[in-house]
């Protein structure tokens, strides 16, 4: 009898471990910057992560191909608050002056337009959505302190809708030299078109949640197309005091025989 009640009982667990959600639930083509051409009202404003903490990098009027007068390219895909202000992600422009990272609107002469068809999306989801956290054995939520770490530039991944060559780079340190404690949360992953664009900054040692869903592992390649490596990427948030915000980031990649994780464990288990 005491056999028989141990196996319905396990009957009755077995709905309850539920395999993670597939990636591509919250991974979905389409995704775009939907530039408009800004210029800040002041020289030398602070860049900010998705937390409204200070990257330590400035940002100034820029000449370049894509805006005229000097003018910066922001995003209209969503507009952030955190401490009470409202900041906006501006992608740079290269130098010490011209990294990527959010704005505050009070830098700015006028906020972007925002178009949320921007994240990309399929059957009204759309790319960033909130996903369920991993609560463990013990009832605590998992978590990690982020980490950022160099990845080679000898690593590259093959862009599904240009057919084109990237660096991993950008995903590991991407305002290297000029900052290397933070990295990206980007809406979608770089397997699917108009992936990798990023939604905020994490500064090393915020929390990040990973997300019960599936992680995405590729390959990474040579100059020359030969397999050097690979590259994994999980789902998850980070909670920036207003509103949790999610995305994909690197959690670890293989160089050769070399194994980087660029997370460290909070809450494991």
């Amino acid at each position: 009898m005491k056999k028989l009640v141990l196996l319905l009982l396990s009957f009755a667990l077995v709905p309850m471990l539920q395999a993670a959600a597939p990636s591509d639930d919250y991974n979905f083509n389409g995704a775009t910057h939907n530039l408009q051409c800004i210029k800040l009202n002041k020289s030398s404003v602070q860049l900010y992560d998705g937390a409204g903490n200070p990257l330590g990098l400035i940002a100034n009027n820029k000449a370049n191909s894509d805006c005229a007068n000097s003018a910066l390219r922001f995003q209209g895909m969503e507009a952030i608050t955190a401490g009470g202000r409202t900041y906006y992600y501006s992608w740079g422009l290269g130098g010490s002056d011209g990294q990527s990272g959010h704005i505050w609107i009070a830098d700015m002469v006028s906020r972007p337009v925002i178009d949320s068809n921007a994240r990309g999306g399929s059957g009204g989801l759309f790319n960033g959505r909130a996903a369920p956290d991993i609560i463990l054995p013990s009832g605590a939520t998992k978590s990690y302190f982020i980490s950022p770490q160099p990845i080679p530039s000898a690593m590259h991944y093959v862009g599904p809708g240009t057919g084109l060559s990237y660096s991993y780079g950008n995903y590991g340190t991407p305002g290297s030299p000029y900052g290397t404690n933070y990295t990206n949360l980007s809406w979608s992953w770089i397997n699917k078109t108009g992936g990798g664009i990023v939604r905020c900054m994490m500064k090393s040692g915020e929390v990040f949640y990973p997300s019960d869903v599936s992680t995405i592992t590729m390959s990474s390649y040579d100059s020359n197309g030969v397999v050097n490596g690979s590259v994994k990427a999980m789902y998850g948030s980070i909670w920036n005091g207003t509103q949790r915000i999610y995305g994909w980031m690197v959690h670890s990649h293989h160089y050769g025989s070399t194994y980087v994780e660029h997370i460290i464990c909070r809450t494991c288990q």
